[in-house]
């Protein structure tokens, strides 16, 4: 695969760790204050008064910024943009975004023949009382699974998922997560993983992963599940130019 592909794959994970844009750090400034409210405002004992204030506040927020415009991710894949800038999208993942104010913030971290993750579950992810909630410790195996093969520069899906939770995973504590490539056949990647509290495994998984072509990736997400026509999008035609011509010149072939 070439390698400008799998620089721009890695890319599309990395977590900067200072923006240099003004209107991302404010992103991740604000995104930082709601993640705090988020959590917050699920336990809180504060009285009717200040949680009407409060909500006043946010309204007006709302009010504030509804009127820009908030294009979804697959539009600004796209349009391109997602392409030129895949670090910015990145700071705006689930899992592990910053700009994004219902993250855990799973730190990825890759090791030595295998990648780990630290994530502290608060209040938005506990399921039982004191526990975390069992999706959402799936929904970040699947990440730390996936970034297994990000690091090789390969696009992935997941086929399959089987989490065992071994006895309750606390929250409100740092967890750590390992995953590693147990057998591979073909694009069929087999994958496991653990998830422990002071070195006591709490919850493993194994998983199946499907590596996918990079230009076809984005020709399928070149048309959206909305109804919008089909064709090439600006992203498939941004790919680096190498592998993009590859492409054409294997289609011309065949024709």
């Amino acid at each position: 695969m070439d390698e400008q592909i799998k620089a721009f794959i890695r890319r599309s994970w990395d977590i900067i760790e200072t923006p240099g844009d003004p209107a991302w750090a404010a992103k991740r400034r604000l995104a930082r204050a709601l993640r705090r409210l988020n959590h917050l405002v699920i336990c809180t004992a504060a009285p009717e008064a200040e949680l009407l204030e409060a909500a006043q506040r946010i309204e007006q927020a709302l009010r504030t910024i509804e009127p820009f415009p908030a294009p979804t991710f697959l539009e600004q894949f796209q349009n391109g943009d997602y392409i030129q800038r895949p670090e910015v999208y990145a700071d705006r993942a689930w899992i592990t975004g910053r700009s994004n104010p219902i993250s855990p913030l799973a730190e990825l971290e890759e090791g030595d023949g295998e990648v780990s993750a630290t994530v502290c579950f608060e209040n938005g992810y506990v399921g039982a009382p004191g526990w975390v909630h069992g999706g959402a410790l799936a929904a970040v195996f699947d990440q730390l699974l996936g970034f297994v093969l990000i690091l090789g520069g390969t696009p992935c899906v997941t086929a399959e998922l089987t989490v065992r939770y071994h006895r309750p995973t606390p929250a409100h504590r740092q967890l750590r997560l390992r995953a590693w490539i147990e057998r591979e056949q073909g694009r069929t990647v087999d994958l496991k993983a653990s998830c422990a509290l002071d070195g006591a495994e709490t919850a493993s998984a194994q998983a199946r992963f499907v590596r996918l072509d990079p230009t076809q990736f984005a020709d399928t997400l070149s048309t959206t599940p909305y109804g919008r026509a089909g064709g090439a999008s600006q992203a498939a035609q941004a790919l680096p130019r190498r592998a993009h011509d590859r492409r054409a010149r294997s289609r011309a072939a065949g024709a």
